[in-house]
C-alpha cells in the first residue's frame, strides 16, 4: 500500500540470451495495444485441430525464505488448492483443456532479486501473467509493465502515477488513501451503532520500510483535513527491540486512537503496550497486522479489542466454502488461513476465467495482450459468476469473489471499480478477528454478532 513511489532499480539483460517470452529490455515507456479494454463479445470458440499448449504458465515471485516466509508458504498452499480445482475441472476449456501451472521463485525478501526473478519469468520461462505478492508488489509490477507482461496486482497498491499508459498492470486492492476512507467509513458506522462521537485525536506509528513511510505521508494530512487532531507522528526502525520511547510519547500525547503501520514488531509492541497500561479510548487500527504469527506468542489480553485493516474477508475460513482451504493451510503451515493466501486463491480463479475469454496465439506477446484485454473486461457478481458453486447447505458462492467483494470489475486504468468489499476492518474478540466493517462481511452466526466494542474499556476495567 504505497503512494508516490519512485522506484530506482537497474535491469541487466545478458547479451545473447534467447528469450522465450518478450525479447529485448522493453521500451522505457511501454505502448499499449490498440483498444485495450475491448473484450471479446463472447467466449472465443475452441478451434478444432488447433495447437494449444499443454500448460499455461503463471509467475508468482515470493519471499519463501527470510523474514515473513510463512506468508508465502501459505500462498503456495492456496495456489495448490486453486490449481487442483481449476485443472481438475478440465483446465482451460477454451484452449483444449490446457492446465495452469504456477512458478514461484524465491525473492528472499530482496528487491533486486524480486526484479531479476520477474524478468526471468517473463523473458525465459514465458509466463503469460505475473501475480505480484506481498512486500515486493511494486517492484514486480513495474518490471512486468516494462516487459509488457500482464500483472494482476493483488498484494500491494499502485501509486497514483499509474494510468492507462500502464496498461499491463491491474489491481484488485485499493490505494492507500482509500484504506483511510475505509477507516473513516467504519468510524461513522460504529459511532451510529454505539451512539458515540469519536475519535477526535489520532496518533500515527509507522516503520522504516517503503510501504509504511509512504503510507504515513498520506494518512496524517487526510485525517487533519477531515477535522481530526493529529497529535503525534512517530517513525520507528523495522525490527527494533523495544518501543518504550514511542510508548512514553503516546502516554504524553494521550490520543483517542492510534493508527499503526506495523508488521513483525507486533509481539514486542503489543506486549509493552499492555505492560505499560496505555489507554487508547478508541483503540488502535493496524495496517499490516494480518499475520496470525504475530499474535501466537502473546496472551490474548495483549490484542483483545485491537482492530486490523484486512485485505479481504477475514471470515472466509468460517464460511461454508472456506473450510477446505483453511484446513489445508492449517495442516501444511500450522497457522490459521490469512487473507494473503485467500488473495492468491481468488487471483488464480480470476485468471482462469479471463483465459476462458482469451483468444490463444502461439506468439507469446499477442497471447499476453489478448489475455489482458479479457482480464480488464472482467465483470463478475454473485448473480453473474462464471464458475458458480454451491455449499452443501445450499449457499451459493463464487470463487472469483471470495475476498468478500459483492462484485468485481475494472476501470480502463486497471484499477478495481468501487471500494466497499475490497477491504475489511476486523476486531479481535474472544480469540478471533471478527469482521466489523463493511456490514455485509459480518458473520452470519448469531454467537459472533453484536460483538463490536467501541469505545474500548480502560486496562483497569478489563
Amino acid at each position: 500500500m504505497k503512494k508516490f513511489v519512485i522506484l530506482l532499480f537497474s535491469v541487466v539483460i545478458v547479451a545473447g540470451l534467447i528469450f522465450t517470452g518478450c525479447a529485448g529490455e522493453g521500451p522505457a515507456v511501454p505502448t499499449k495495444p490498440e483498444e485495450p479494454t475491448t473484450a471479446p463479445p463472447t467466449v472465443p470458440p475452441e478451434v478444432p485441430g488447433a495447437e494449444y499448449p499443454q500448460e499455461i504458465l503463471i509467475g508468482i515471485p515470493m519471499h519463501i525464505t527470510g523474514p515473513l516466509g510463512m506468508v508465502s508458504k501459505g500462498q503456495i498452499v492456496a495456489a495448490d488448492v486453486a490449481l487442483e480445482e481449476i485443472n481438475g475441472a478440465g483446465g482451460i476449456k477454451n484452449m483444449g483443456g490446457a492446465k495452469l501451472r504456477v512458478l514461484t521463485p524465491d525473492t528472499q525478501l530482496v528487491p533486486d532479486i524480486a526484479v531479476s526473478e520477474t524478468e526471468r519469468l517473463i523473458t525465459q520461462e514465458g509466463v503469460v501473467v505475473i501475480i505480484p505478492t506481498y512486500m515486493h508488489g511494486e517492484e514486480v509490477a513495474f518490471t512486468a509493465q516494462r516487459f509488457k507482461c500482464p500483472a494482476t496486482q493483488y498484494q500491494t497498491i499502485m501509486p497514483p502515477t499509474m494510468s492507462e499508459e500502464d496498461w499491463y498492470v491491474s489491481r484488485v486492492f485499493n490505494d492507500e488513501d482509500e484504506d483511510f476512507f475505509d477507516n473513516q467509513a467504519a468510524y461513522t458506522l460504529w459511532n451510529q451503532e454505539k451512539g458515540v462521537d469519536g475519535p477526535h485525536s489520532i496518533a500515527f506509528l509507522y516503520g522504516s520500510n517503503t510501504w509504511a513511510t509512504e503510507a504515513s505521508a498520506w494518512g496524517p494530512p487526510m485525517f487533519s483535513d477531515w477535522g481530526y487532531d493529529v497529535v503525534l507522528e512517530m517513525p520507528y526502525m523495522d525490527g527494533q527491540a523495544t518501543f518504550m520511547p514511542e510508548i512514553a510519547k503516546l502516554k504524553a500525547a494521550k490520543p483517542d486512537h492510534l493508527i499503526l503501520f506495523m508488521q513483525a514488531e507486533h509481539p514486542v509492541f503489543n506486549r509493552e503496550l499492555m505492560e505499560q497500561q496505555v489507554d487508547l479510548p478508541y483503540g488502535m487500527i493496524t495496517q499490516g497486522g494480518e499475520n496470525s504469527e504475530y499474535y501466537a506468542i502473546l496472551p490474548p489480553e495483549a490484542y483483545e479489542y485491537q482492530f486490523i485493516h484486512e485485505d479481504g474477508d477475514i471470515w472466509f475460513p468460517y464460511r461454508c466454502y472456506g473450510d477446505k482451504l483453511a484446513q489445508r493451510h492449517l495442516d501444511e503451515t500450522g497457522l490459521p488461513l490469512a487473507t494473503y493466501a485467500t488473495n492468491i486463491y481468488q487471483g488464480l480463479w480470476l485468471i482462469a476465467q479471463a483465459l476462458e475469454r482469451t483468444e490463444y496465439s502461439a506468439d507469446i506477446q499477442t497471447f499476453r495482450d489478448n489475455f489482458q484485454r479479457a482480464y480488464l473486461a472482467t465483470d463478475i457478481s454473485l448473480d453473474n459468476c462464471p464458475d458458480p458453486q454451491t455449499c452443501a447447505d445450499g449457499t451459493p458462492w463464487c470463487p472469483q469473489l471470495v475476498r468478500g467483494s459483492p462484485t468485481l470489475s475494472f476501470m480502463p486504468s486497471g484499477h478495481v471499480t468501487g471500494r466497499e468489499g475490497h477491504a475489511c476492518l476486523s476486531q479481535w474478540r474472544n480469540g478471533r478477528r471478527v469482521p466489523m466493517w463493511p456490514e455485509h462481511m459480518r458473520p452470519p452466526e448469531a454467537e459472533w454478532q453484536d460483538l463490536l466494542v467501541w469505545p474500548i474499556p480502560k486496562w483497569s476495567e478489563r
